[in-house]
């Protein structure tokens, strides 16, 4: 048995760097990937095998970079009461705007960045007020907590029917725990599908490589273009295409339907509605 495993080792070991070596070969004859070491065969075991989830998620980890830290909490819970109570109170309302989580993720970058530069560096109670830079572990943290509940509870409906159709008005206790349970029986069913939907390299979730993408463009120092091509910096062009979509959305999707609801009302004098009557 110790000779066939001996034996078995080294044929694994040369069909492993055969493997490796034509993914090399592949990946550097077919397009350059900037965030991929081709000259380390080792990465492409530990990298994940899309281009897209490579190129907007990392796959190494610094433990020395703060992520709990007070900013974190301050700036979290303020986006999340933020987010949910705007959300809430535009929720009936027509035209209504929706506040994304791409709003938190954005303004809480230069609260983030303020905070650094300007809050002192002194510990209250053995919490420190400014733990250094702004860091992507720290503003990952206040979006996840501002995104969780930023959309409005279903359940909201069953108590505006029961208040409105039906003249039931119960107590705040009865209110609130019925919109907590049936938020906490949607974090359940994720919790439970964790394990087939999150945790396997082929659940990519496009919308979630964006917000990724989103936190390297905002934290990364310099990106040019991918590889030899050269181009417009992430942060550049991430602002044109802010300044577009912002004028696309704005006068078409939210002044133009504000302006179907206005009423013009238009008067004229009684001797032209009589010569008309007349005519």
């Amino acid at each position: 048995m110790q000779r066939e495993s001996s034996r078995s080792a080294p044929q694994k070991t040369r069909r492993r760097s055969c493997s490796n070596s034509h993914l090399t070969s592949h990946y550097s004859s077919d397009f350059d990937d900037p965030n991929l070491d081709i000259d380390d065969p080792d990465e492409l075991d530990d990298d994940s095998p899309y281009p897209e989830v490579r190129a907007a998620v990392a796959n190494t980890d610094d433990p020395s970079i703060p992520a709990v830290t007070l900013r974190t909490w301050v700036l979290g819970l303020a986006w999340a009461v933020i987010t949910s109570g705007l959300n809430q109170f535009m929720f009936y309302r027509y035209p209504s705007v929706a506040i994304s989580s791409f709003v938190p993720q954005l303004l809480s970058f230069p609260m983030g960045k303020l905070w650094a530069r300007y809050m002192p560096r002194i510990r209250i109670f053995g919490v420190s007020l400014n733990p250094g830079p702004f860091s992507m572990k720290e503003h990952v943290l206040i979006t996840i907590m501002a995104s969780v509940g930023a959309q409005s509870a279903y359940a909201t409906d069953i108590i505006a029917v029961q208040r409105v159709y039906y003249n039931q008005i119960y107590s705040f206790s009865y209110q609130w725990f019925l919109v907590v349970s049936t938020q906490l029986i949607g974090f359940s069913a994720g919790g439970i599908a964790r394990r087939f939907l999150v945790s396997p390299p082929s659940m990519i979730w496009p919308s979630s490589l964006v917000t990724c993408a989103l936190f390297n463009t905002l934290h990364s120092q310099q990106y040019a273009g991918a590889g030899q091509l050269g181009g417009l910096s992430r942060g550049r062009f991430f602002l044109h295409a802010f300044l577009v979509a912002f004028v696309w959305y704005f006068f078409p999707g939210y002044l133009c339907k504000t302006l179907t609801q206005a009423l013009v009302v238009t008067a004229k004098r009684s001797s032209c509605l009589r010569r008309a009557t007349v005519h």
